[in-house]
């Protein structure tokens, strides 16, 4: 009874509630599954050291703990170790093929290495599992892009926007299908309502932009690269491509300032690519870089 009432609070987003029934569940009962639910509830919290203890006191109890084989591999996944998350989600699919889970993070850890047909296989069974997963339709879409396959990128991201209006993610994976199948007016719709959903991701606004360029809408175009770096003044793609929308309107201070802005930032980043992109154009406009004595 405990352990279902914390999966509702986790469900509803109330993760410190979780973690209290799970705790009092723990006061009559130690088990696997009990550690391996407090571990959930600690992953939402993103406390990643605790939630891998659990689990892994979970899995000393019993070793094809199916929840603590899924929760440890989705905490080794969030903490950058691809190849250790994997073994325990095959595991975790192995132990229970029927949970959709530890196929949708097996898709996501492929997508971090790389490997889009064996992501794409992993989000096919976890939807074969859980028809109505908006998020793993979202991913799945943009697998489908990365293929080269539009249509049916698109195709599923629609039906990923239809299952969760709310997802500015899937919004915005729509928006990349769109783009990529040149359907530039309904790729600016869908950014449009991924900004409106997440007014702080950058890689909207930057996508936007890229997509107002395609149309020549130089406004539009500028307004949103600078929206972009207001959030993220670290983007070179958005600096470097904004700075060339100022000199094709022949607004040529602007232009330098932003190509000295990024010659600095690029310098901190050690990007060698746009060190030599930006030099050429400040060469071309017969302006020499800043930043110099930064570099090492």
């Amino acid at each position: 009874m405990l352990l279902k009432l914390s999966e509702a609070y986790l469900k509803r987003g109330d993760s410190a509630l979780a973690i209290q029934t799970v705790e009092g569940a723990l006061k009559l009962r130690a088990g696997p599954e009990v550690y391996a639910r407090l571990g959930d509830a600690q992953t939402a919290q993103r406390r990643w050291e605790s939630a891998e203890q659990n689990f892994r006191r979970a899995l000393e109890m019993d070793t094809n703990c199916s929840r603590a084989l899924a929760g440890l591999g989705t905490v080794l996944l969030r903490r950058g170790k691809f190849e250790a998350a994997l073994d325990n989600l095959i595991r975790a699919v192995e132990a229970d093929p029927s949970w959709a889970r530890p196929h949708s993070d097996m898709g996501l850890v492929y997508m971090q290495l790389g490997r889009w047909d064996q992501a794409a296989e992993a989000y096919q069974e976890s939807l074969s599992l859980s028809p109505r997963d908006a998020d793993s339709l979202s991913k799945l879409g943009l697998i489908y892009f990365r293929q080269g396959n539009y249509d049916e990128a698109i195709e599923v991201l629609q039906r990923a926007v239809e299952l969760d209006p709310y997802s500015a993610e899937a919004h915005s994976h729509l928006g990349i299908a769109n783009a990529g199948a040149n359907r530039l007016d309904e790729a600016i719709s869908a950014y449009q309502k991924a900004i409106a959903l997440n007014p702080t991701d950058s890689k909207s606004h930057y996508n936007l932009g890229v997509a107002y360029s395609k149309k020549g809408r130089w406004e539009q175009v500028i307004e949103a690269y600078r929206r972009c770096l207001e959030i993220e003044p670290q983007d070179l793609n958005a600096r470097y491509n904004l700075a060339l929308v100022y000199d094709r309107l022949k607004m040529t201070q602007d232009c330098v300032e932003q190509l000295q802005e990024g010659y600095r930032v690029a310098l901190r980043k050690r990007s060698e690519a746009f060190l030599e992109k930006i030099q050429r154009e400040l060469d071309r406009l017969g302006v020499p870089p800043q930043g110099l004595s930064e570099r090492s």
